[in-house]
């Protein structure tokens, strides 16, 4: 009998060394009797250190020894001092009691083997784990309770079974070989991870730890500790899968615990602040990214996660590695499996390309609603221009012909001086407003642009103040340029006069020429500095719209720069502005460059005798009846025959009735009913000597490309004078 209990005693005590979890033993006061192998790994003493300790010693400061019968959990003080937050279990047999790392614990009283047998039994039968005896065969000798639960066999329906008959046939192999290795080693110890199958026919995962205490009298078994792993292994399985999406997508994601502290991060998010996993797991979020940031910005984020709300925003962040980036943040709150919130797993993902792109067509829809504006406002003011010029003529030629009367008296022709001035005044604002909307009539020719700059450095000199220095960066391999030179030396006037004006307290104007090639094609830059008070980002969206101006009311027309816009665009070239308050103003023109042609002198309007009314016959097209008395008038005094008509249909009509010849059609471009050119084509198919002199207040595309007068078109720009229609009339018929 004494024997039998031996035996049984030697196999619960193999079965206590070899479990899982951590065994310890204590008497009713706590003094420790007995601890396992688990326990003695786990806490750092030994069998003779903790036979000396008091079991209040391993516990959390306060603890007592009354533990409840359900799971708790507590803090075990290891060896080195680490506190170890475990679950405790009780199992208990009178005064004897047992603390089972996980759960709460038992105690001992006198050590008999009738006492230790019942301890050892109540271990074993209350394990979570599955005990297994095996023989020298593999064949099943005893099943703990846990085991048969895992199994769903009953206890007499694992006996003297192989154990090699549950397992899956894919890890039958391996584990026979385990099993037959093993049993040739005494004392050995080895783990693995199966499949059995159970009494339902699927299979379950389970993690082993396999003893040989064949040779041991009193076990002479192979004992194997059984883990249901199924969850752990599907777990795991989740867990490969998700590291394997994890490592693979571009977003940055972390997970951060209550603490603030990251517990896991992927590649992505190592690679943007270019630190390996040790540089991060385990560190606070203030110590990565700053105290600063960290307050300010992420954890009122983290905070409200944790408190159940997740939160999502964008924003730009500048990454160690990755440089700045605009991201889209994502924080979302992360449960444990009692759907408890323990973290945040903060997701990011980078929206730069994307950002970039859409601000490029933001920009892109800006400027084609900015263009779009400047093309209506140009179509209105070179539609007002037409109809004003045709208003100035009128002003500007009686005021003229009333000026140079002999018969007038001083006070009188001092006011129609002052009439004419105004007019003339308004002339030079019609002509902005036709440079602007690109209406008004270029006559280019091949410049040298230093050259230009040069010949007004002096005039530019004299509108300076003293306290302003000009200088000048002239790049001298400068290619040539084909422009109007006029409306170029307005152009830098222009800019000149607006860099004064930014300078009140002095400074310096800089302008600068050299040689620029792009995408388009070579190009000429004409660059115009100064070190004024800058401009804001509002104003630089506005500064070449017209009669937008930032000089106070009288100071300033604000078609300045929007005739040099018109100008510049008009010639096939481009105007930029770069500033900052505070910081100076730079204007840039880019014009493309005159192609195998050599810079030539501005052409002289040869000075020609009138010919004799007599001998010349002009017939007249205009619609305006002002303007085309007006020149009835002026022409007729001077001699010349006219046939004056409304339209360019009444004028046909009026030179198919005139037998005699017609020397010159003086014709106003755009009519009602039929417009100058149509009339032109006519004419000149049945008069095919006939002479041709336009008049329009700007370039139609009838007879002029952007502006250019096609070959063979002479143009009189309205507002017209007197002067320069006799003249140019006289030119048309002197010429050969």
């Amino acid at each position: 009998m004494t024997s039998q209990r031996n035996d049984r005693i030697g196999r619960y005590r193999a079965a206590f060394e070899a479990a899982f979890d951590g065994i310890l033993m204590a008497d009713g006061d706590g003094s420790a009797l007995e601890v396992n192998a688990a326990g003695r790994e786990v806490l750092g003493f030994s069998r003779d250190e903790l036979a000396r300790r008091n079991l209040l010693d391993l516990l959390e400061p306060g603890s007592t020894l009354d533990f409840e019968s359900a799971r708790a959990g507590r803090w075990l003080i290891c060896k080195d001092g680490r506190a170890l937050h475990v679950e405790l279990e009780r199992v208990a047999d009178g005064s004897l009691h047992c603390v089972i790392f996980r759960h709460p614990l038992p105690t001992m009283a006198e050590e008999t083997p009738a006492t230790r047998e019942r301890l050892f039994r109540a271990l074993v039968e209350h394990s979570h784990d599955g005990v297994v005896f095996l023989d020298a065969e593999s064949r099943i000798t005893y099943g703990s309770p846990a085991a048969t639960r895992i199994s769903g066999f009953a206890p007499g329906e694992l006996n003297r079974r192989s154990v090699l008959e549950l397992l899956h046939p894919e890890d039958l192999p391996r584990a026979a070989e385990q099993l037959a290795e093993l049993a040739r080693r005494p004392r050995e110890v080895v783990s693995g991870r199966w499949r059995i199958r159970t009494r339902a026919g699927d299979f379950r995962w389970v993690d082993t730890t396999s003893s040989n205490l064949l040779a041991e009298p009193t076990v002479q078994a192979m004992v194997v500790h059984l883990r249901d792993a199924t969850e752990l292994v599907t777990h795991e399985a989740e867990l490969r899968r998700f590291e394997r999406v994890l490592a693979a997508t571009p977003d940055l994601v972390s997970l951060v615990d209550e603490r603030y502290v990251y517990q896991l991060v992927n590649r992505s998010y190592l690679d943007a602040h270019g630190l390996s996993p040790e540089r991060i797991v385990g560190r606070s979020v203030a110590d990565l990214l700053g105290a600063e940031v960290f307050e300010r910005v992420v954890r009122p984020h983290l905070d409200q996660a944790l408190a159940g709300t997740p939160v999502s925003y964008e924003q730009w962040f500048d990454f160690a590695a990755a440089g700045r980036r605009f991201i889209s943040v994502t924080y979302s709150p992360y449960r444990d499996a009692n759907r408890r919130i323990v973290g945040v797993i903060v997701s990011a993902r980078d929206q730069t390309e994307l950002r970039t792109a859409a601000d490029e067509l933001e920009e892109k829809e800006e400027q084609l609603r900015q263009a779009q504006k400047m093309e209506f406002v140009g179509r209105l003011a070179g539609g007002i221009a037409h109809d004003f010029n045709n208003l100035l003529t009128v002003i500007l030629s009686y005021s003229s012909l009333i000026e140079g009367s002999e018969s007038i008296d001083p006070d009188a022709r001092e006011m129609v001086l002052e009439i004419r001035k105004a007019g003339e005044r308004a002339a030079a604002m019609t002509r902005q407003l036709l440079a602007f909307s690109r209406k008004q009539v270029l006559t280019p020719r091949v410049l040298d642009l230093n050259a230009t700059v040069q010949g007004m450095s002096t005039m530019l000199g004299r509108l300076l103040p003293e306290n302003i220095e000009l200088v000048l960066a002239l790049a001298p391999d400068l290619r040539p340029i084909k422009a109007d030179g006029h409306q170029l030396e307005q152009v830098v006037l222009n800019l000149v006069v607006n860099a004064r004006d930014a300078m009140l307290r002095g400074g310096r104007i800089t302008i600068e020429t050299r040689n620029h090639d792009a995408e388009g094609g070579e190009q000429v830059m004409l660059a115009v500095s100064d070190t004024g008070h800058g401009i804001d980002a509002e104003t630089r969206d506005k500064i070449f719209a017209p009669f937008f101006t930032t000089k106070a009311p009288g100071k300033g027309t604000g078609l300045g720069l929007a005739m040099a816009y018109g100008f510049v665009t008009q010639s096939g070239g481009s105007i930029s502005v770069e500033s900052q308050p505070g910081a100076g103003t730079t204007f840039t023109v880019l014009l493309p460059v005159a192609q195998g042609e050599a810079p030539s002198e501005a052409p002289r309007r040869p000075t020609v005798p009138v010919r004799r009314p007599s001998r010349a016959t002009i017939l007249l097209a205009e619609d305006e009846t002002a303007v085309r008395g007006l020149l009835e008038r002026v022409l007729g005094r001077e001699g010349y025959t006219v046939l004056a008509a409304e339209n360019g249909r009444a004028a046909l009509e009026r030179a198919r009735a005139y037998a005699g010849e017609i020397d010159l059609l003086l014709t106003d471009v755009v009519m009602p009913v039929m417009g100058g050119h149509q009339l032109a084509k006519e004419l000149l198919a049945a008069r095919p000597g006939l002479r041709v002199l336009y008049m329009s207040g700007y370039a139609e595309n009838v007879i002029a490309h952007q502006g250019v007068l096609d070959p063979g078109v002479v143009l009189i720009e309205k507002p017209l004078s007197p002067a320069v229609v006799l003249r140019r009339v006289a030119e048309m018929l002197t010429s050969t």
